[in-house]
């Protein structure tokens, strides 16, 4: 007998099996978001349901190790679930305003910048350039590691420009590294 397309498996799993309860729980049913602080965004549903988006600051390459700590942050303070933004960011989700308090902290005291959102430095993106790459006419990690020293504190602060301000750098003309996909 054949199989049905609900029997094979193939393909990603659907995003919806992914989403953290309260999200699942009230997945298009938000009313409002409002910035609680930098890198604390705090959504309410039309229920009343609150849940708080916090979001970090990361290395582009990650260790193990470094993994594994943000997974045990996932696990303590947000029922296991955490994300990784297209930016280079962590973000955690939770329905706990206090375990969000705490999340920060935890993220500060372990030397991730809490931040990213409101009008503010987002995430530099950038390739892989001389660490992969043999074309790269720049070191595009130098350049985005020197962007950030520069720009530290715009990253944490959510009224820190006018607007929102997204920086790409590449290596070279080719752009490889997919930086001009995220530009918009």
């Amino acid at each position: 007998m054949p199989l049905s397309f609900d029997e094979l498996d193939f393909g990603p799993p659907h995003y919806r099996d992914m989403l953290p309860p309260v999200c699942r729980r009230n997945y298009g049913r938000w009313k409002y978001h409002e910035h609680v602080r930098g890198g604390v965004i705090k959504h309410v549903s039309e229920s009343g349901e609150e849940a708080y988006s916090v979001r970090a600051g990361i290395p582009k390459y990650l260790s193990a190790d470094t993994v594994i700590e943000l997974c045990e942050l996932a696990e303590r303070y947000c029922e296991g679930y955490l994300k990784f933004t297209s930016r280079h960011n962590v973000e955690f989700i939770t329905g706990d305003a206090e375990a969000a308090e705490r999340l920060v902290e935890e993220l500060e005291r372990l030397g991730f910048p809490v931040g990213g959102t409101g009008r503010c430095l987002k995430a530099i993106i950038h390739c892989v350039a001389m660490s992969h790459c043999h074309m790269a006419a720049a070191d595009s990690l130098s350049i985005a590691k020197a962007l950030y020293e520069e720009f530290y504190e715009e990253f944490r602060n959510p009224e820190a420009f006018p607007e929102r301000v997204k920086i790409a750098v590449s290596g070279c003309l080719n752009m490889c590294g997919a930086t001009q996909a995220t530009l918009r």
